[in-house]
């Protein structure tokens, strides 16, 4: 079966492919992801989704949200609420270590 899909593959390390992301000029980029290293269920959102502004002016290359143009007010919002800082400092987790695996603060 065909997609329809015509798609040029290019391997590299990641300063060679990962450029295009950082620089939004891409279409589709399969890459790996480095993150979930900490034990609570969302310590990846601030990398993969969380993106303050959207504009190409910004230049916020360290956030995949911004890069890949995903842009969720809403979502943004939730994780600046006192909850979310708290993960941040690692308060979270010292306080609640019998809930931080199974249970979201948030509600989507």
């Amino acid at each position: 079966m065909q997609a329809g899909i015509n798609a040029k593959i290019i391997t590299g390390t990641g300063n060679q492919i990962y450029g295009a992301m950082r620089e939004r000029k891409f279409d589709l980029l399969v890459g790996r992801g480095g993150s979930g290293m900490e034990p609570h269920p969302h310590s990846s959102l601030r990398a993969l989704v969380y993106n303050p502004d959207n504009s190409d002016k910004a230049r916020l290359t360290n956030f995949q949200g911004w890069r890949t143009g995903f842009y969720d007010p809403q979502l943004n919002t939730m994780m600046t609420r006192p909850c979310w800082n708290a993960i941040r400092k690692n308060r979270w987790l010292t306080t609640r270590p019998s809930r931080h695996a199974t249970t979201s603060w948030f509600r989507l």
